[in-house]
């Protein structure tokens, strides 16, 4: 029997290097998501990135700081990361 492989929350708040930031799905589709993501002290952003399973724990992964600009983007203008979510 196979498992269901856990999806990202819809909304959630940061928690390590994103403590503090609160991140809310705009869109998803199977290769990817665009999240909105508001921040205490930073500018308010987007994050576009690829959907990438975690075999290990059966889950979708959220990337970290080291994926930024390979398989994840940020964006502060929202056409520009909707173009970049209709790329994927």
């Amino acid at each position: 029997m196979m498992e269901t492989i856990k999806e990202l929350q819809k909304e959630f708040e940061g928690r390590g290097e994103t403590r503090g930031f609160h991140f809310k799905q705009l869109h998803k589709k199977d290769a990817g998501y665009l999240y909105a993501v508001n921040t205490p002290n930073l500018c308010d952003h987007y994050e576009v990135f690829q959907r990438k399973v975690n075999s290990q724990y059966n889950c979708v992964s959220y990337p970290q700081s080291p994926s930024f600009s390979i398989w994840a983007w940020t964006y502060f203008d929202y056409e520009d990361a909707l173009q970049k979510f209709n790329e994927l």
